[in-house]
């Protein structure tokens, strides 16, 4: 590949570092060299349709995602896979978020300060659900959801809210049976 720069030589980091040792290389041989190689240069050569906007440019390839998590504690175990899809439905808005089922929590036991992890099981808690919850869509697309988007603490609509667990259904999208649960951790 050819381009404006490859005919300009640079000389090896040895013989730079032994630069007593050579004199075209000394401090005004070696300065020499580079006005000499840049004035090499073929301007013709050089694509300037930026229109002098030398800033960085990038593609966004992807948009980025950024997720926050919640926990539904369930009353019986339930028939969830990873990456399920559930819709949280609101019945007094009839309002409805889909998320996804990650992966089941963790039984764990604090100590008498309460601050303190004491036991801790490996095995999965079939009665604690994680979802996972698109914060884009809850902050910015959001205007179908007005009344959903404000139960999450990190979304920027957030405000203190009581639910009755009768108006407020996490529903598997694969089945279509709402979940018996006893508390949502938002």
């Amino acid at each position: 590949m050819n381009t404006p720069f490859s005919n300009i030589t640079f000389p090896s980091r040895k013989s730079i570092l032994e630069n007593n040792k050579t004199p075209e290389l000394d401090s005004s041989g070696y300065i020499q060299k580079i006005v000499e190689d840049a004035q090499k240069i073929d301007l013709d050569k050089i694509d300037f349709s930026n229109e002098g906007n030398f800033k960085p440019r990038s593609k966004i390839v992807e948009k980025q995602k950024e997720y926050f998590w919640i926990r539904i504690y369930l009353e019986d175990e339930a028939n969830l896979k990873q990456e399920d899809k559930i819709i949280i439905k609101d019945l007094l808005y009839d309002e409805e978020l889909e998320v996804e089922f990650m992966f089941w929590g963790k039984k764990y036991k604090k100590g008498s300060d309460g601050k303190e992890l004491t036991e801790f099981d490996p095995e999965d808690d079939k009665k604690c659900a994680v979802l996972m919850v698109d914060s884009i869509r809850v902050n910015t697309a959001s205007d179908d959801i007005p009344y959903i988007r404000t139960l999450f603490p990190l979304s920027r609509w957030f405000r203190p809210n009581y639910i009755k667990r009768e108006d407020l259904q996490f529903i598997p999208k694969k089945t279509g049976i709402p979940l018996e649960y006893y508390s949502v951790d938002f």
